[in-house]
């Protein structure tokens, strides 16, 4: 599977079941980098997409149901059950700390940085999309 997930510098992802910031050139790159292909989502990251033409599925079980070529964009650490099952990881990195109580908690030892990009976006100067491959 392929895990897609936005942190701030302090690799926090969440504050009180809250995500800790959104940008619409995210949003925008996302659907860019799966061209054309689905994302699974939780019902709580809905109100993200709307008005993206990205195709998305929207279920409680997005991370049990998706297979190994899937994409899956995560706002909790519902992944960590799924650890051995990521074989990408595609971070979105704000240059700021914000409050979080739920963090980025993976070991990326297992993982090479296969690329970076640095773009601006509408609420950030400075977004950062890292692409994390299984070693």
């Amino acid at each position: 599977m392929k895990l897609i997930i936005c942190w701030s510098s302090n690799k926090g992802i969440a504050f009180h079941h809250r995500r800790v910031s959104r940008d619409a050139a995210v949003i925008a790159d996302i659907e860019t980098l799966l061209c054309g292909k689905n994302l699974l989502i939780h019902p709580s990251s809905l109100a993200l997409f709307d008005g993206s033409n990205i195709a998305l599925t929207c279920q409680e079980s997005f991370l049990s149901d998706a297979g190994a070529e899937d994409f899956v964009f995560v706002e909790s650490d519902a992944y960590l059950p799924f650890e051995d099952d990521i074989d990408q990881i595609i971070s979105y990195n704000w240059n700021r700390d914000y409050p979080a109580d739920t963090y980025f908690r993976m070991d990326l030892s297992a993982f090479e940085q296969t690329e970076s990009v640095a773009f601006a976006g509408h609420s950030h100067e400075n977004i950062q999309r890292d692409i994390w491959t299984r070693a």
